[in-house]
């Protein structure tokens, strides 16, 4: 069973490294951070903290997305994070949500979610990018440091059908926003589906995983993976419905 931790930027830096030392120790397998603008500290800085101060957890955004962060930005910090942890990160982004509303801003457009997840991936392989989109543009960008040498995974936050079907088809992974009861994790897993096997080469699995968000108050959260369901942080009756059906998460 993998379990993750989502938490945000909200204490100081000594207490912060503190509590990723103890959620390491405690056998978590994964550190989401969030990225809410004015309403946190850094996301960057804080996961470059985690980095440092872990040698197992991985480590990543929940969510970041290409309005505030410009995608060639994104790319350049998500490359940093996964070199220092040594290939511990996994870049989750979506549209953006309320946040976004204090600096004047709308969600992304699902096109500009797209592109942005496409330009981020041929940065990351050492290409040059030329393109424009709704929110941001590339003229023949491309790094001037060493290409990525890490994998690292590319997990798109979702709750509609439209956005859920564009994460299976260009994403490693979903972090569904469906709510915690059966009838949520079903739409999810049948929404995403249809858009599997359409995005870029990679593991069968890569549309079929499923991150779900626990109580707030709990800081706590699964990864569901083959059905495996850990009874202590999902409900008796949805841990049925998931093992029952085998989502895969």
């Amino acid at each position: 069973m993998h379990t993750a931790i989502c938490l945000q930027g909200v204490d100081r830096p000594d207490v912060f490294e503190a509590n990723v030392t103890e959620i390491e120790r405690l056998g978590y397998g994964t550190l989401w951070l969030t990225d809410s603008s004015l309403h946190t500290r850094n996301c960057w800085s804080y996961l470059t903290l985690a980095a440092r101060a872990t040698s197992r957890l991985r480590l990543g955004t929940a969510v970041t997305n290409p309005v505030t962060r410009h995608p060639g930005v994104t790319a350049a910090a998500a490359a940093t994070v996964a070199e220092i942890s040594g290939g511990r990160f996994t870049l989750g982004i979506g549209a953006g949500d309320r946040p976004l509303l204090a600096v004047g801003h709308k969600p992304a457009r699902l096109a500009d979610l797209a592109a942005s997840i496409s330009a981020v991936r041929d940065l990351w392989a050492g290409s040059h990018v030329t393109m424009t989109s709704g929110g941001f543009a590339f003229d023949d960008a491309h790094y001037r440091f060493a290409p990525v040498e890490h994998d690292i995974p590319v997990w798109v936050s979702a709750t509609g059908p439209k956005t859920l079907e564009l994460a299976g088809r260009v994403a490693d992974g979903v972090i569904l926003l469906a709510g915690l009861h059966p009838d949520g994790i079903m739409f999810g897993a049948r929404a995403h589906r249809p858009g599997c096997g359409h995005g870029r080469p990679g593991p069968p699995a890569r549309g079929d995983r499923v991150r779900i968000r626990g109580d707030r108050r709990r800081g706590s959260g699964c990864r569901l993976r083959r059905g495996q369901v850990d009874r202590r942080l999902v409900p008796a009756d949805l841990a049925g419905v998931l093992r029952d059906r085998r989502v895969a998460a």
